[in-house]
């Protein structure tokens, strides 16, 4: 232990100790008492005894005192905020590490601690000197939850994309301790630690974008970076780049910034609200309004479609099906068309022009070859829509959905796609989506499924009716943000109108969820068991993967939101020809992973039209044939916002 130790520097009002073999390969720790000069090793262990007695916290070593939580606070340029940084001594364990995070000692100092509370479910950064405390700089506290589901790896290095969702997040897991280290990167070649998120960005690390890496001054020379580590109990390590996780919160995003005084309140109001919640979820109550009749616009569990099971017939409610030149060329063929959309929320065209002879990719090659191709499932969505498509500007008016490298989106890949809405991040989803299957040839899985949403949240309202409540009243945070695009849009997953409080929208794309914005007083619990219950309803594979995850809801419950995705989700593998038509603001699409057989590719076609173009086309078709007007009464609800087509 002797040999680890390297030089101790006098400063004020603190003395930072760089342990290390090489003046490069150290971690800067701080000692709240002032050591002038010393050398007895005695005396410093017996000073790191001292402070491991007193700052030890829930989950760090008890065997080695070198491990004790030490803290050292920096102050960049005048520029800058204050960024704290609290870390321990590292041992032999930790040696792994030490090349990522050289330290400078020419630094002004504030003293700052990481300190973990609430069963590891909360960690706080907190300012321990008087210094601090005249600068009223105030504390930043995350929730474990939104850390955990944020964390840099899980980003998908080239669409932005989260590889995690809340409802994935187990029961047992908690923060064991955190720390922050501060020092140079020197480039972006470590397997472990994340690009620097580009200022501004909304997700935890850099290299979605293509920009100027900000790690470099303008000389080429490695600037200094401050990054949280954090452990979780499950042993896995977490690294944030400090900036990012106080810009957010500072924002009400990712966690909060409040004085110490307003911390130990929400704090206080926590435990209060923890000890005096019951552990079982509300009693389901009778909901008279689920009743479905002729004249009820709203969207239950008796007309969503179901699991479909070719051998028994009599369990299923499937989805119509059209032929595609039955379509194009008859005005009743469109009318049944939409009204199929309108009632189940999804149709299947069939027959539909395949130009490709074979499943080689070679032939999309020629671009008026590939035109042609498009113009079929565009065709289809004019003359569902008024003429127009939509939603064009990331992936052009039609997109191609096959696998490729450096995707833009986890759907060009091969990976399964539980359900989820396309492009929660506008303000205005599309409405209805095409996908036109023109290769589906030598592949094994890649089956579509769909789930009515909105059906759903019907349901969770009657089991559940908390839960219902918190996802009406927090706000999600969708994004895209890459080269050519910067969308951020809050909105809360469930929508109520005003009068029947019928539901008239939901929200639900957890791959394109980013920072969260929550209030302090609101418990992070409740929205993490509310999440976790809409999503198990909704994903027929939930923990398929990762058995051994335990929910933060009931058994009983979480048992019967397994058994309703199981009934509800629709599976379908589409055949060549075949045209999927739904309504994105009322089903949730997916894909099962696949994998490719020799030059076997899954290849779509697909496109999306505009809701009240869409609408205004059905309310014209209605009118036509002696309908009430435009529609509206007795036409279920399009789940766009209004009750009323």
């Amino acid at each position: 232990m002797l040999s680890k130790f390297g030089r101790l520097v006098a400063g004020s009002p603190s003395v930072t100790k760089l342990i290390g073999k090489e003046p490069r390969k150290c971690v800067a720790i701080s000692l709240r008492s002032v050591i002038s000069s010393t050398t007895d090793t005695s005396e410093l262990s017996n000073i790191c005894r001292r402070r491991h007695s007193s700052t030890t916290t829930r989950g760090s070593s008890s065997g080695n005192i070198l491990s004790t939580t030490l803290s050292l606070l920096i102050q960049q340029d005048a520029s800058s905020t204050v960024r704290s940084l609290s870390t321990q001594a590292m041992d032999d364990e930790n040696d792994k590490y030490e090349d990522e995070f050289p330290t400078d000692d020419n630094r002004d100092t504030i003293h700052y601690s990481v300190q973990v509370s609430q069963n590891g479910q909360y960690l706080c950064i907190t300012p321990t000197n008087q210094e601090a405390n005249n600068n009223n700089i105030t504390a930043w506290t995350f929730a474990a939850p939104l850390l955990w589901v944020n964390d840099p790896k899980s980003i998908h290095p080239s669409s932005g994309q989260r590889t995690r969702t809340l409802g994935q997040y187990d029961r047992r897991a908690a923060i064991r301790n955190g720390r922050i280290v501060v020092g140079f990167l020197e480039g972006d070649n470590s397997s472990r630690i994340h690009p620097p998120p580009l200022p501004g960005s909304f997700h935890p690390r850099g290299g979605i974008y293509k920009y100027q890496n900000h790690n470099y001054n303008s000389a080429g020379t490695a600037t200094k970076r401050e990054l949280l580590q954090i452990e979780w109990v499950s042993g896995e390590v977490s690294y944030f780049d400090l900036s990012w996780l106080a810009n957010h919160a500072n924002l009400g995003r990712m966690g909060w910034r409040m004085s110490l005084e307003e911390m130990d309140a929400v704090e206080q109001a926590l435990r209060t609200q923890t000890a005096q919640k019951s552990k079982n979820w509300s009693t389901p109550v009778a909901n008279s309004l689920t009743i479905t009749t002729s004249d009820s616009t709203r969207v239950t569990k008796d007309i969503a479609i179901q699991y479909l099971d070719s051998t028994i017939n009599d369990v299923t409610t499937s989805i119509p099906t059209l032929e595609y030149n039955d379509v194009m060329d008859h005005q009743d063929a469109v009318f049944h068309a939409m009204q199929g959309i309108y009632e189940y929320g999804a149709i299947l065209v069939r027959n539909a022009p395949i130009l490709i002879e074979d499943d080689h990719r070679s032939t999309f090659n020629d671009p008026l070859f590939q035109k042609e191709q498009e113009s079929v499932v565009g065709k289809l969505g004019k003359t569902l829509s008024d003429g127009a498509l939509s939603h064009g500007s990331l992936y052009g008016d039609i997109f191609h959905v096959q696998s490729k490298l450096d995707a833009e989106n986890i759907a060009y890949t091969s990976v399964g796609l539980p359900p989820h809405q396309d492009l929660t991040y506008y303000e205005s989803k599309p409405f209805l989506q095409l996908l036109h299957c023109v290769s589906n040839g030598s592949i094994v899985g890649g089956e579509s499924v769909l789930i009515d949403v909105m059906a759903a949240a019907e349901e969770l309202r009657h089991l559940a009716p908390d839960m219902f409540e918190v996802l009406c009243r927090t706000e999600a945070t969708f994004l895209k943000e890459r080269a050519g695009a910067d969308m951020v849009s809050p909105k809360p997953h469930i929508r109520t109108d005003p009068s029947l409080g019928h539901v008239v929208e939901i929200n639900w794309s957890p791959p394109f969820e980013g920072p969260l914005q929550v209030m302090p007083s609101h418990s992070m619990e409740d929205y993490v068991r509310a999440y976790q219950a809409l999503e198990i309803m909704l994903n027929d594979r939930w923990n398929e993967e990762d058995e051994g995850i335990e929910s933060l809801l009931p058994k009983e419950l979480e048992t019967e939101l397994k058994e309703y995705a199981r009934r509800y989700t629709w599976e379908y593998p589409l055949q060549r020809g075949d045209v999927l038509v739904f309504n994105n603001q009322r089903m949730l699409h997916g894909r099962r992973e696949f994998t490719p057989v020799g030059n076997g590719q899954r290849h779509l076609i697909g496109c999306y039209t505009d809701a009240m173009d869409t609408t205004s086309r059905y309310r014209q078709l209605l009118r036509e044939r002696g309908g009430t007007g435009g529609g509206g009464y007795g036409k279920r609800n399009p789940g766009s916002g209004c009750r009323w087509i």
